[in-house]
């Protein structure tokens, strides 16, 4: 072996085993700090350091990458599957991950959109506690009470700006007049500068939010599988191929347009579960959702089916 080939061999011990700085290396040989980052390079070139992937991260990364190839997705982020078959337990392992993956790209102030749903609210809940950044979060839609969060997030560097009408009005008169409000203009007008937009993706199971909450009764909710619904996103209903399916509803719901909501940036799609794969779907088939978070056996399933 030559010197320059020890010499490298040397450098790569101590940058990639002893986790010494560049810095330090170059001191402690006497060399220059950027003839270290050459050594480095070489290293690198000349196989003396090979990287390898721990297999369950290469597994994650290339159904990670499937996604995004697949629906054309900005990004994806897949978590293992639980071994509960709670939905609360599915929701609280996505919400998780996904407050990890906003805190590490959110600047110090930012504007969130939020959808209501079970899974979007544990992920704020968690966001705030993880978070030392200003947040303001901005709703998506009507309905206060389907946006409440636990008393601990009201401490933290957190404000809420909620539309302040129901989700379903009384009369379209009543949405005519609300949107003329300007408080709610506001809120139009801040949805727009949002950095991320997080929402749910409801299902067309007895679990969904649109039932437990009472957005819908069941023989509507009955009526709308019957047109070939498979899932919504803020009560608006997807068939299998993400189209919009008619519904009296509309005429009454206080909620962004589609057709806006399809201009926000970042939108963060966070659901899971075997009972939403056929929504999930539809979401991605449409075009709604640029970041996707699931879990694996769904999005081992998404790649299958697409």
């Amino acid at each position: 072996m030559n010197y320059e080939d020890e010499l490298i061999s040397k450098i790569a011990w101590l940058y990639y085993i002893d986790k010494l700085k560049q810095q330090t290396i170059a001191d402690r040989l006497g060399i220059s700090r950027m003839r270290v980052v050459r050594m480095i390079d070489k290293a690198q070139q000349q196989n003396i350091i090979q990287f390898k992937i721990r297999r369950d991260l290469q597994t994650k990364i290339s159904i990670e990458q499937d996604l995004i190839k697949k629906y054309k997705l900005q990004d994806a982020m897949v978590v293992p599957t639980s071994t509960s078959t709670k939905i609360e337990d599915i929701n609280t392992n996505v919400a998780t991950a996904a407050s990890m993956y906003l805190d590490d790209r959110l600047d110090d102030i930012n504007i969130l959109n939020i959808g209501y749903g079970d899974t979007p609210i544990k992920t704020i809940n968690k966001l705030t506690n993880l978070s030392d950044k200003v947040i303001n979060f901005v709703t998506l839609t009507g309905g206060v009470s389907l946006y409440l969060l636990d008393q601990y997030t009201l401490m933290k560097n957190v404000n809420f700006y909620l539309i302040p009408a129901p989700l379903i009005a009384s009369t379209n008169e009543m949405v005519r007049a609300l949107k003329k409000e300007k408080s709610v203009i506001e809120i139009s007008k801040m949805n727009s500068n949002a950095s991320y937009t997080i929402v749910g993706i409801g299902g067309m199971n007895d679990e969904a939010t649109i039932i437990n909450n009472g957005i819908i009764n069941k023989n509507e909710f009955n009526l709308l599988k019957m047109k070939g619904s498979v899932g919504d996103i803020l009560s608006h209903f997807l068939d299998t191929d993400g189209n919009i399916i008619s519904c009296d509803l509309y005429e009454n719901l206080i909620s962004i347009s589609m057709n806006e909501f399809k201009k926000l940036q970042k939108v963060i799609g966070v659901a899971a579960g075997k009972a939403k794969r056929d929504a999930i779907r539809a979401a991605l088939r449409g075009g709604y959702i640029d970041i996707l978070i699931t879990d694996q056996d769904t999005a081992e399933w998404l790649n299958l089916n697409v």
